[in-house]
This record gives C-alpha cells, sequence and structure tokens, in this order.
C-alpha cells in the first residue's frame, strides 16, 4: 500500500511541475570567449537553450568542464544550443 501511495504522489508531482517554466534571464552584461561585451538577456532570448558555463583560469575543475564541453559536446550542441 505505501509503494502506491509513493507512487501516486511522485506522479502527482511531476504532473504538476512539467508546466512550470524555467526563470527567466536579467539584463547583465558580460564578455564572451571573443572580449566581446554581450548583454545575456539578449544573447539568450534567441529560441535556443542556452548553456552558460562561469570559470576561473586558476580552477583546474573549470578547465576539464570546458575541454570536456569542447571535445565531446559542443559538435552536437551546436545546432541546438547555444554554447
Amino acid at each position: 500500500m505505501a509503494t502506491i501511495v509513493k507512487v501516486l504522489l511522485c506522479s502527482t508531482l511531476l504532473f504538476c511541475t512539467s508546466g512550470l517554466s524555467a526563470q527567466t534571464i536579467t539584463s547583465t552584461k558580460l564578455k564572451d570567449g571573443d572580449n566581446k561585451e554581450v548583454d545575456l538577456k539578449t544573447y539568450a532570448s534567441n529560441g535556443k537553450i542556452t548553456v552558460l558555463c562561469f570559470w576561473a583560469t586558476w580552477c583546474a575543475p573549470c578547465k576539464t568542464e570546458l575541454k570536456t564541453i569542447a571535445e565531446d559536446f559542443y559538435a552536437d550542441w551546436q545546432n541546438l544550443y547555444d554554447v
């Protein structure tokens, strides 16, 4: 009986949250990889999912993440997302 209640509860939560949308991004100016200033609100409103990676040159895990994105995902993602 407890399993049925858990399944129904999870199903209800999943159904209720499926219609929620993500938060909208605020107008924030940053520099991109080419050192050009971009407004994130304009950049993220092109109809594609936008992937943002914030990192520092001294952060070894950050460098690993960027290398992984560049090598493993960029070719597959570039038509679907803004990376």
